[in-house]
């Protein structure tokens, strides 16, 4: 698994995998995950890199990167954990293989795609924001809206709905990424850099959408 850990600016993008995850302790911000699918790089000569995960984080950035990369790294050797079942007295009944939700997310990302590359996008000057949690999930929220973000669920399972009714529903959330975007630039007018990291983040995911950032990322 490469592990390209990149921050969005497009300048600083070449070829080469940066395991530069310390770079981003205790920062907040955002990160997505991208990747290419197996069974497409098996059938054809290009295929273009997808948005698989994205999240936020208050604090620790770098921190909640360097977990994500451990589970991959474990999800592809298949391993779960051994969990003891004991009961509410104490009394050991038997052991069992634990794996949560989270791993089996990660086992299935590193057994279907390859080329996994993290973007990051650290919001380093907190101070002079009032409220970052909201400006965090606002990003978080353009990403996963206008990639159609493929594991994104923000929150608790949901309710399998017919073709027709989820394609309609993306096509809607991507509709709001215009006024997600506007409005982050609204409320963050006197911040330079947050109207900055909302015009580069913009600038990247056109890019992405359209296969402009595919040959950056390079294939196993």
């Amino acid at each position: 698994m490469l592990e390209h850990i990149k921050e969005i600016d497009l300048a600083t993008w070449t070829g080469e995998p940066q395991n530069n995850v310390k770079h981003y302790k205790n920062i907040p911000g955002v990160w997505f995950l991208l990747g290419r699918e197996k069974k497409e790089k098996e059938e054809k000569e290009h295929t273009s890199l997808v948005c698989l995960q994205t999240a936020k984080s208050k604090n620790d950035i770098g921190g909640e990167m360097e977990t994500d990369i451990f589970l991959l790294k474990k999800g592809s050797e298949g391993i779960g954990f051994e969990k003891d079942y004991v009961n509410q007295f104490g009394e050991f009944m038997f052991s069992y293989t634990y794996i949560s939700r989270q791993e089996m997310l990660y086992r299935e990302i590193v057994k279907r795609y390859d080329d996994l590359t993290f973007v990051c996008i650290p919001v380093r000057n907190q101070q002079k924001l009032v409220d970052i949690d909201s400006l965090l999930k606002d990003i978080e929220r353009y990403i996963a809206y206008r990639t159609s973000c493929f594991f994104w669920v923000n929150g608790g399972q949901y309710k399998r709905k017919e073709s027709e009714e989820f394609e309609k529903n993306k096509e809607n959330r991507k509709n709001e990424c215009p006024g997600l975007l506007d409005g982050i630039k609204s409320q963050y007018r006197k911040i330079p850099e947050i109207v900055e990291i909302a015009d580069s983040l913009k600038e990247f995911l056109d890019k992405l959408m359209t296969g402009d950032i595919d040959d950056l990322v390079p294939s196993k």
